[in-house]
């Protein structure tokens, strides 16, 4: 009898936990896709997010916000950018001075590049990023984008909301494929780790 209770629970429970995380991935892939804006638009900082770096070099997911970076950083020529990311236990620098490097290497001038070097999770990547503005000018002024890949970027414009950026722009870096779905799966546990402590 116990048996049988404790394998009805257990099957309950993980039902539910599927039921969730289902939940959940479709909330983070409803909010997965760039915003749509027109050039004409002002867009003052583009905060572009950190990620794992392979030694000192960035590794793909990392490399395609980049790109998406540079992309509207070229589409909108008077937007400052923000580096964020600091360094990992495995990492030989600091994630935002590869963002840094790798911005001036594709053309984006170096007086047009902030960084903050000491974050360790997206809460921090953004709370950083808001403090090196607040040194310039009031954040409830200025219009934000943030560069991540689609699959973080319905987590990070709720944080940025919940930081006090007004409106932010999401800018979605399309993630390989074949690392998209461990990714997204991580995703998800992170989602709720957000929820318990940010929301």
């Amino acid at each position: 009898m116990k048996k049988s209770w404790f394998s009805a629970t257990l099957a309950i429970l993980v039902l539910a936990a599927v039921l969730a995380a289902y939940q959940i991935g479709g909330l983070i892939m409803s909010g997965s896709g760039s915003d749509n804006i027109s050039a004409s638009e002002k867009v003052h900082y583009v905060i572009i997010l950190g990620c794992q770096l392979e030694g000192d070099e960035p590794g793909r997911v990392l490399q395609s916000r980049i790109d998406a970076a540079v992309r509207f950083l070229e589409k909108y020529p008077n937007a400052v950018a923000i580096c964020t990311g600091g360094q990992g236990k495995d990492e030989l620098r600091p994630e935002a001075t590869a963002i840094e490097k790798a911005l001036v290497a594709s053309g984006i001038s170096q007086k047009r590049i902030l960084k903050e070097t000491t974050s360790v999770n997206t809460y921090e990547n953004l709370k950083n990023a808001k403090a090196l503005i607040e040194k310039r000018e009031d954040t409830k002024k200025v219009q934000i984008a943030v560069v991540t890949s689609e699959y973080h970027l319905y987590r990070s414009r709720h944080l940025a909301q919940r930081l006090g950026f007004q409106n932010p722009i999401g800018i979605a870096a399309k993630t390989p494929a074949v690392l998209f779905y461990p990714n997204f799966l991580r995703e998800i546990c992170s989602m709720v780790a957000a929820w318990v402590r940010y929301w």
